[in-house]
């Protein structure tokens, strides 16, 4: 958020799964970034071979991968000009 804004985290249980919500007051996605958001490579960032401070396009595809390695989903909403809300949901571990 480079012109400053809010990031807001809310965690919920319920009987199956734990869910994180992640969101931002940023500058949000377009269809495009949405549709390639956890694509390997992929940043809005600029690559940091540019010298532009960038990113690698790792972060989020090795955040899908794990998330759903572990049975997980991730997803993302977002509407430019508002920000974007990360939803992650994880399998509730068994308790004794």
């Amino acid at each position: 958020m480079p012109d400053g804004g809010s990031l807001w985290i809310d965690i919920s249980v319920d009987s199956q799964s734990v869910i994180i919500l992640i969101g931002d007051t940023g500058c949000g996605l377009d269809e495009t970034a949405k549709s390639r958001i956890f694509e390997p490579f992929w940043t809005t960032k600029g690559t940091l071979a540019a010298g532009t401070g960038g990113g690698t396009g790792l972060g989020l595809a090795i955040t899908h991968g794990l998330v759903n390695m572990i049975g997980g989903t991730i997803s993302v909403t977002s509407e430019v000009g508002k920000g974007s809300c990360f939803r992650v949901t994880l399998p509730r571990p068994d308790t004794p």
